[in-house]
């Protein structure tokens, strides 16, 4: 089934922010949700988001703090909810505190509203925080990556391997990584490039990482390739 908008509730639909619940008879659903404009040239989509979550990451900060997220409450209670600005370094930066209403949600646009005083960068992250599960979204801007949405992430789940499955360093598509240390222990981080044909690209990068830290690689020459050409791949962390 796709729908838009205006295919479920008609153009009377005010022009505010929301939320949608999404409820089957079925005994297992999923799906993905999208923004777009009307030529398509901006059009991004993530996945629909199932099980509340009581500490989520919100990984990636735009350019010049150019950053919207939501925070739904979906119980039928109100919830407390702590938001933490986290550094790379793993320090926090300023917390603020909010209680939102049953069915409700707090929404910020480049987070100035929450966070007076400071200017959030993109080697920043959020983290939220609360007793009742919650659902979180995020969409940052950069002049580099154009729009990018994405879900919150569980603090509670990760893993000691990764693999970002398309990675490329061409004049025409460039791509960054974002890592959060989950942790509460200091560590590096190793990233290793192969290309198409199962062959590495590049060096080994090792990284450190603090504890509770943030990672963002977005230089085109990270890998320091001499690749002869090859210019995508996956990476290995």
């Amino acid at each position: 089934l796709r729908v838009v908008d205006r295919q479920l509730f008609g153009n009377t639909l005010p022009n505010s922010d929301g939320w949608i619940k999404i409820e089957s008879s079925t005994p297992r659903i999923s799906g993905h949700y999208a923004i777009f404009n009307e030529d398509l040239s901006t059009y991004q989509a993530t996945e629909i988001s199932a099980e509340p979550l009581r500490t989520i990451i919100l990984p990636e900060i735009g350019e010049a703090g150019r950053t919207m997220f939501a925070a739904v409450n979906p119980n039928p209670e109100p919830g407390l909810v702590s938001i933490d600005v986290v550094g790379p370094d793993g320090t926090v930066r300023k917390t603020t505190d909010r209680m939102i209403q049953p069915n409700g949600a707090v929404t910020s646009i480049c987070c100035g509203d929450l966070f007076d005083g400071i200017n959030l960068k993109p080697h920043d992250y959020l983290r939220v925080r609360t007793s009742a599960g919650l659902q979180a979204f995020e969409l940052s801007e950069n002049q580099s990556k154009g729009m990018v949405i994405s879900n919150g992430l569980d603090q509670g789940a990760g893993n000691s391997t990764l693999y970002a499955p398309q990675y490329s360093f061409s004049p025409e598509a460039r791509s960054s990584l974002t890592v959060v240390n989950l942790d509460s222990k200091e560590g590096v981080v190793s990233f290793r490039l192969i290309g198409d044909n199962a062959r590495q690209i590049g060096i080994t990068r090792n990284l450190p990482i603090a504890s509770n830290g943030k990672i963002l690689v977005d230089d085109p020459q990270f890998f320091q390739s001499d690749a002869g050409g090859e210019n995508q791949g996956y990476v290995e962390i």
